[in-house]
């Protein structure tokens, strides 16, 4: 049960980074159509957000990657 409840919980993260990652994009989209003249500020600071949440994510699916299941 326990194995279980761990990959429940990798699920969990990897949703909420793909949530935070979408809504990081549309505020930057919302950011570009207010400051056009920032357009390569803000684009570059997305994709370091998204760098970011993705390496965590990674980290953690490394780290859950480990289990061993025996039957």
């Amino acid at each position: 049960m326990q194995q279980i409840e761990i990959v429940s919980k990798f699920i969990k993260n990897f949703v909420w980074g793909a949530v935070l990652e979408g809504i990081l994009i549309i505020l930057t989209a919302i950011l570009i159509l207010i400051y056009p003249r920032f357009l390569n500020i803000l684009v570059a600071c997305i994709l370091i957000a998204s760098a970011i949440v993705c390496f965590i994510i990674a980290a953690k699916a490394h780290r859950y990657s480990k289990i061993e299941v025996e039957l």
